[in-house]
This record gives C-alpha cells, sequence and structure tokens, in this order.
C-alpha cells in the first residue's frame, strides 16, 4: 500500500495505509471506550485524597440551570438508567478488547485488497452508526449482488468478513448497546420498530401532503439533486444500461486497453446494482424524503464519467472492439485502419446521448426556475434536498429564476456542444466550470440567503441584542421548532400550549417584578400571543419577514 506523507510544520511522517486505517479506527473507537470507562471513574481532586475513585454509574436527566422554567423537565436521577445490569466500565473494556483483537490479528497486513475491504468496512459501520438498517443493508445487497451476478462466489474469503465483525463490535455496539442498557424497550421501539420498521412499512411521519410518491418521486429529487449535471448523469446510467446489458459489455479488446475495457465493465455492474438496490429500498418504503436518494448520486457519477470517457475515445465507442490499434484484425475478419481506435469517429448514438442529457437539463432547469401554479417554489425544490418538512412557506423577498435559468442555458448549451468533436474537451470543461459555478452560488448565495428564514438564529440573536440583562425571559410560545432550544443553551421557557397555564405564569412572573418579556413564535401566532397577555404597556415585533418569514421576536412591556 502506498505511503503517504503528512507535513507537520517543518516536518514530513510518512505514514502507510495500514497506519492511516488502524490510526482511523483508533480516533472513532477510544473517545467511545474512555467514554464509557469515564461513567465509573472519575477524578477526586477537590477534596483528599486526590486521586481517582470508581463508583457506579449515575444517570441525570434535566437540563441544568434550567429545570425550573416551564416546559424543560426537572433535574432528577434517572433510576432505569443507573442500574444497569452491565456497568459501562466492563461494557467499554468488552469494546475495547474487540478492537484491540483486530488491531492484534491484522498487525502484519499489508495487502492492499484486504485493507481496501477492512477501510470499506469502517465506512459501513459509520453508516450504521448514523443512518441505521438502511446504511448495513445497502451496503450488503450491493456487494452480494455483485459477487452472485459476476459469478465471484469464491472471492468471500477475501471479504475479511472476521474483521468486518469486530469493527461492528469494536466501532458501532458501544451505542446500540449502552442505549439499549440505558432505556431499554423504550430505545428498541423508538429506532427499530418506530423509525425503521414503521417508517418502512407504515409509513409514520411523512410530510409529502399528497404529493406523488411512486416510483417517479426519487427520478424528480435525482434531478434537481444533481442540477446542472442531471442530464448528463441520466444519460450516463441509460448507457451503461444498454451496454452492460444490452449484449456489449462482454466484448474484450485483443491488445491494448483490455483490461481497461474489463475493469469499466465490472464498475459497470457494481455501480448499476448499487443504483438499483438503492433505488428500489428507497422507492418501496412508505415514508419518502427528499435526501434519501443521497446514497444514489455516487453510482450515477461513476457511470457518467463512463459515458465521458467513451466521448473522448478514452474508451472503446459503442460498437468498435475495444482499444486496438491500427491494423488489427478483428474477429470478424475487419481490420482497423488510421492512427488507431482512439481516433475513430464515435458512434452515431454519442449524439442521442448528447441531445437527450441537453432535454433533461432543460426540464429540471425549468422545474427549478419556474413556479406552476399549485405547485411549490421551483427555486424551494433545492432547499427541500436537505429538508424534511416540505410545507413550510418560501420567503416573498427571494426570487432566483434568473440565475436557475441562466445555470439552465449554459449547462444544456455545454451539453449539447459534445456533439462537435473538435468542441469536446472544451465543452466538457464548460460544463465542469458550470458545474463549480452552480455549486458555488448555492453555497454563497443561495443557502446564505435563505438560511435565515429555516431556522431561529437571527431571531434568537436578536433577542441577546435587544434585552437589558438575563432577567428579562424568552419565551417559546406554542412553538416546539427545537431551534429555540439550541440558540439559547435551552434557558427558554417553553409553552407548546398555552391556555390558562401561560396566563399564570405570566402573572407569576410580574408579580416577581418581572417587567420586560421576549416571546419566540410563529408570524400566526402573534394575534392569540397578545390576547393571552392581555393589556400590556407595550407590545412591539422586533423582526418582520424579510427576516424570517417563519418566526418573529415580540416583546412585551407588562
Amino acid at each position: 500500500v502506498r505511503s503517504v506523507f503528512v507535513p507537520i510544520g517543518r516536518f514530513r511522517i510518512e505514514l502507510s495505509g495500514y497506519q492511516l486505517l488502524f490510526g482511523a479506527l483508533l480516533l472513532l473507537a477510544l473517545p467511545q471506550v474512555l467514554y464509557l470507562v469515564s461513567r465509573n471513574v472519575s477524578l477526586q481532586w477537590a477534596e483528599l485524597p486526590v486521586g481517582f475513585r470508581v463508583h457506579l454509574d449515575q444517570v441525570l436527566a434535566g437540563s441544568p440551570g434550567n429545570c425550573e422554567l416551564p416546559g424543560q423537565p426537572p433535574c432528577r436521577v434517572d433510576a432505569n438508567g443507573s442500574n444497569a445490569g452491565l456497568q459501562p466500565l466492563v461494557a467499554g473494556l468488552v469494546w475495547a478488547s474487540a478492537c484491540a483483537a483486530l488491531l492484534w490479528l491484522k498487525r502484519g497486513e499489508r495487502r492492499a485488497r484486504r485493507l481496501y475491504f477492512l477501510a470499506a468496512w469502517l465506512f459501513t459501520g459509520l453508516s450504521f452508526m448514523g443512518k441505521g438498517a438502511p446504511g448495513l443493508v445497502l451496503v450488503l445487497f450491493t456487494l452480494g449482488g455483485y459477487l452472485t451476478v459476476r459469478g465471484r462466489w469464491r472471492e468471500v474469503s477475501e471479504l475479511e468478513l472476521p474483521g468486518f465483525g469486530l469493527l461492528m463490535l469494536a466501532l458501532v455496539a458501544p451505542w446500540f448497546a449502552q442505549e439499549f442498557l440505558r432505556h431499554g424497550r423504550e430505545f428498541f421501539e423508538r429506532l427499530f420498530v418506530h423509525d425503521m420498521y414503521l417508517r418502512a412499512f407504515e409509513g409514520v411521519h411523512d410530510t409529502n401532503k399528497g404529493d406523488d410518491t411512486s416510483f417517479r418521486y426519487y427520478v424528480w429529487q435525482l434531478g434537481y439533486g444533481l442540477f446542472p449535471w442531471s442530464g448528463l448523469c441520466a444519460a450516463g446510467v441509460l448507457h451503461c444500461v444498454a451496454r452492460t446489458f444490452g449484449g456489449h459489455s462482454e466484448q474484450r479488446g485483443v491488445t491494448e486497453g483490455g483490461d481497461t475495457e474489463r475493469g469499466v465493465t465490472e464498475l459497470s455492474y457494481f455501480s448499476l446494482l448499487w443504483l438499483l438496490g438503492g433505488f428500489g429500498m428507497f422507492a418501496i418504503t412508505d415514508t419518502k424524503y427528499h435526501h434519501y436518494a443521497l446514497p444514489l448520486v455516487p453510482p450515477a457519477a461513476l457511470l457518467t464519467g463512463v459515458l465521458l470517457a467513451r466521448f473522448f475515445g478514452k474508451l472503446a465507442p459503442e460498437g468498435s472492439a475495444a482499444l486496438a490499434p491500427a491494423g488489427t484484425t478483428l474477429a470478424a475478419g475487419t481490420t482497423l485502419s488510421g492512427p488507431s481506435a482512439l481516433q475513430q469517429k464515435a458512434a452515431p448514438t454519442d449524439g442521442a446521448w448528447a441531445i437527450g442529457a441537453a432535454a433533461v437539463v432543460l426540464l429540471c432547469g425549468r422545474d427549478l426556475a419556474v413556479t406552476r401554479p399549485g405547485d411549490v417554489e421551483g427555486a424551494a425544490r433545492l432547499i427541500q434536498l436537505i429538508t424534511y418538512n416540505y410545507g413550510r412557506s418560501w420567503p416573498k423577498t427571494l426570487d432566483y429564476s434568473l440565475p436557475l435559468w441562466l445555470f439552465t442555458a449554459a449547462a444544456a448549451a455545454c451539453t449539447l456542444a459534445l456533439l462537435l468533436r473538435p468542441l469536446r474537451r472544451w465543452a466538457a470543461l464548460g460544463t465542469c466550470a458550470v458545474g463549480l459555478a452552480c455549486c458555488a452560488w448555492v453555497i454563497d448565495g443561495y443557502l446564505v440567503e435563505i438560511s435565515p428564514h429555516w431556522g431561529q438564529r437571527e431571531t434568537i440573536a436578536e433577542y441577546y441584542k435587544q434585552r437589558t440583562n438575563p432577567a428579562e425571559p424568552l419565551v417559546a410560545y406554542q412553538l416546539n421548532w427545537k431551534g429555540e432550544n439550541f440558540y439559547t443553551g435551552n434557558n427558554v421557557a417553553i409553552f407548546v400550549s398555552s391556555g390558562k397555564r401561560f396566563s399564570d405564569w405570566v402573572k407569576a412572573q410580574k408579580e416577581n417584578g418581572v417587567q420586560v418579556m421576549f416571546f419566540t413564535t410563529e408570524h400566526s401566532r402573534i394575534g392569540s400571543l397578545k390576547r393571552e397577555l392581555g393589556a400590556t404597556q407595550t407590545f412591539e415585533l422586533l423582526t418582520d419577514p424579510s427576516l424570517n418569514d417563519k418566526f418573529v421576536l415580540a416583546r412585551a412591556v407588562l
């Protein structure tokens, strides 16, 4: 495995692939183990004797310093969590033993193939921790499907399956096991039953509100998410489907290039099975979110690269015999003439792929730039790729139709330019430039301008700017969006529902000398807030819809 050099000041440290892999494992596993150990071991330094003290785990619930505020859970000792049968220290030693066993067994491993598989299992573990069952199922389906379709089951012995098991124990098991020990059946039912099984087969927490969630759902979302590469990605996937399953994939070059073609064939099979597994799994899931299509982007990008490579003659065009040099006699008795097969005229279907790609990017761009009656705002389709509540309003002060039309036109023009052989390299560079420009605009323009409307940072910041002292409380009125907790360090009085409980609390605060209160709520709830407050000396709105079209900060002088 090749080494890499890591610069540290004036020095460069040489690290092998083995060291990088197991260094990453230790960085991920050791903090979990040390945290578990810390639950039973404390450093006593405020009183004698100074030193480490071993004790049973004690789990505290609540938010220290905020437990007396309305809507906040009381601070208490969680008896069930504290009485776990397996103490965290013991569990930490178990997971540390799994990590140590893996390091010992693989201490002499330097084969690149084996280390690549171990690295793949490491990332699979992270995927499982991040997304649960789908993060594991998609990987295993793709790998198993590929080995089956290509008849390569003999390679199972090289997959490092024992290493996979030890990695799961060292990296993934600590969190799942400790959560179950602390919360018991409640944890299992919430994560595995509600958030996995019921979301997949019962459609709980679906926020699509009547939208078409059929086969086309993720086709649309991939089109928007891949913009402005939507057309080329669609063409690349369909091209590889036709080539792989249409009988072209098994052609072999008779001389140079044969290994390249075989590699591309294997890559195409693997990527297509990845797409099939991911698309099928998410398409049959009842609860659908736009961002579920994200795991399909890497294989689509790989297949797009295959199409572009054929455009440039780096791979054999459709119907040709790989990369055979001039003078080579093919199986049918045909002899290639000219400098090389790389300089052959591209197959006529290249033009069809380019025209089709341009049409797709025009359709995707139109959906993003145009708002049709009764439909969501076109530009909102981009922010919806990273949110989950698609019924939130679009700010009336923002209009991105012009830049989106410009990116659409530029991407379509560059894609069509692939038809002209002398301009192909420049067309590809232009496509990349358009993609980078669009990415920069989304990151530094679009997201910066719309983010205040999809969060509470600005409205909460206005509270800290306007209050004269910490004795002027912030109240979340008929609100439960959690931004009010995050940006205040949970130091907020919460009234998800109001009524008499809210009125009595405000009255008690007034009797205790509180004269000024701040309220964060939704714009539509201001009228209700005024009615429940009753007569006040002053009531003013400190923010307006141009700053945040969903949430507002109000100040009341009681």
